[in-house]
């Protein structure tokens, strides 16, 4: 109970809200199936991340709400930059170093910048040097991809929904 009363607080102070009630709606539970979850202090993870994914504008740091640690902003970049650098001459970059070097970068929804990591830096230059057919198909694969991901996130909350439901209809059967 103490996790989950630790990450909605978190929540609640990254979005200035208040009552639990609050938290629900954002996160598209009805105020019992978030009473519920709170009772078992299971929080819901999924709904977290379905609405990071919908609301980029809330701009919300997942990490830091689930796990209480904050990432460095900007302290530590340049260590974090050579160790992906280090890491790249384990790899076969010879590809990649010419296309692109590890850097930080600021996405256009985030406020800090972020280190890329291999894969995104491999992604990255094969997508520079594809044509632009292989660019609009590695474009529309991430985009399934995403998509792919928020419904196996609605899937599981509606999956628990009913389970919840079905908990509350059937007490006699679950005891």
């Amino acid at each position: 109970m103490k996790n989950f009363t630790d990450i909605a607080n978190r929540l609640k102070t990254e979005l200035s809200l208040t009552m639990d009630k609050e938290v629900a709606e954002l996160l598209k539970m009805s105020k019992s199936a978030f009473a519920e979850r709170k009772r078992r202090g299971v929080f819901p993870e999924n709904a977290l991340r379905l609405l990071e994914l919908e609301r980029p504008d809330l701009k919300l740091d997942i990490n830091y709400i689930l796990s209480g640690i904050r990432e460095p902003n900007n302290a530590n970049n340049e260590d974090l930059v050579n160790a992906i650098k280090d890491k790249a001459t384990e790899i076969d970059m010879d590809d990649y170093s010419a296309t692109i070097n590890p850097s930080l970068i600021t996405p256009s929804d985030a406020i800090n910048p972020v280190l890329l990591n291999m894969d995104e830096i491999k992604l990255l230059a094969n997508f520079r040097r594809s044509d632009t057919q292989g660019k609009q198909l590695i474009s529309e694969t991430a985009k399934m991809c995403c998509k792919h991901s928020i419904a196996n996130m609605r899937l599981a909350e509606y999956t628990e929904k009913e389970l919840l439901d079905y908990t509350k209809r059937n007490p006699k059967k679950n005891a």
